[in-house]
């Protein structure tokens, strides 16, 4: 699998490779999966070079913060050691990164844990990263909740047979007849061979603490129904009211209901996508950075006034004199 894996065939490495702890994938391929699942929640990951890496495997950037990352694939009873800790924070220094983060299929040591914490090193064991992959991969589902469900082998992100469904982006920077609106945006996928017939018409956003909203209406040129040639991607927008809303937090749903032509019949299923931390981290407001940026330079110009204002004072003392 060296050099094919890839975000688009992800599913089909945790559905066979997950139940029994990543065991007989190769470490590569490990580390190529858990570089995936950080860029999914992160702003970017990227795997380091196989040979020299100094105890690194995957460098992350998150916001500000850059963090080193190391990652072993261990069986259950195989606890890392203390010595591994002091390894990668040696590579925190080397990459000059803020901190790190250990992933692990088993646990730590109780010397491990104790250093780690000294030293800004973050500790995912083997049941952090099962919640990691699920709400990244699994829309917060167990793997048999998510791939029971499933009917494609390729294991598209929702319910709907051939389809892969993800949530691009959230944009406050527009309004709906002058109130504040919040824009969501999808991507549909055509995995299958043949054309795709769908129909989105029911849709609705759960925020964080579970209230229910309707969408309130779809954005004019974006798709909502129609066909999808194969291999296509399409985008889907659809918006409800800032104001009724509020933003939309980490751990909020989009229920979609949509219903798929099969040979002159409608097929509907829902598919169920999750709000993740990095989709809220990129979805800032386009009008709070401009009123920042604008509010920056009205002080810088009162700072000029005055020093110009009192320039011109100290101008007329002189000429006074």
């Amino acid at each position: 699998m060296r050099n094919t894996l890839s975000k688009d065939n992800i599913h089909t490495v945790l559905k066979t490779y997950f139940p029994k702890r990543f065991n007989g994938l190769l470490p590569f391929d490990f580390e190529k999966v858990i570089q995936i699942l950080l860029n999914e929640k992160f702003d970017s990951a990227i795997l380091t070079k196989k040979t020299g890496d100094f105890g690194a495997d995957v460098i992350v950037k998150d916001g500000q913060q850059k963090v080193v990352v190391e990652v072993k694939r261990y069986n259950k009873s195989n606890k890392v050691s203390n010595r591994l800790i002091n390894n990668l924070i040696a590579a925190k220094n080397y990459y000059n990164c803020d901190k790190g983060l250990f992933i692990t299929t088993s646990d730590y040591t109780k010397a491990a844990n104790v250093i780690a914490e000294k030293s800004n090193i973050e500790l995912w064991n083997w049941n952090k990263l099962t919640q990691e992959i699920s709400k990244i991969f699994w829309n917060g589902n167990s793997y048999n909740e998510f791939y029971g469900e499933l009917k494609d082998s390729n294991g598209p992100k929702n319910g709907l047979k051939g389809v892969e469904i993800e949530l691009e982006k959230i944009d406050y920077s527009y309004t709906d007849k002058g109130q504040p609106a919040i824009w969501i945006y999808i991507s549909i996928k055509n995995l299958m061979d043949e054309v795709v017939d769908l129909n989105l018409y029911d849709i609705k956003v759960l925020s964080h603490d579970s209230k229910q909203y309707d969408i309130d209406g779809f954005q004019t040129g974006y798709f909502n129904s129609g066909n999808i040639y194969p291999g296509a991607i399409v985008t889907s927008s659809f918006f409800l009211n800032q104001n009724k809303f509020g933003k939309i937090k980490e751990g909020a749903k989009i229920i979609l209901s949509i219903a798929k032509k099969n040979e002159n019949r409608f097929q509907t299923e829902e598919t169920l996508l999750v709000v993740n931390e990095k989709i809220v981290r990129l979805s800032v407001p386009n009008n709070e950075l401009d009123n920042e940026e604008l509010g920056n330079a009205s002080t810088v110009l009162l700072i000029i006034v005055f020093i110009f204002a009192f320039v011109l004072m100290i101008i007329g003392i002189v000429s006074s004199h």
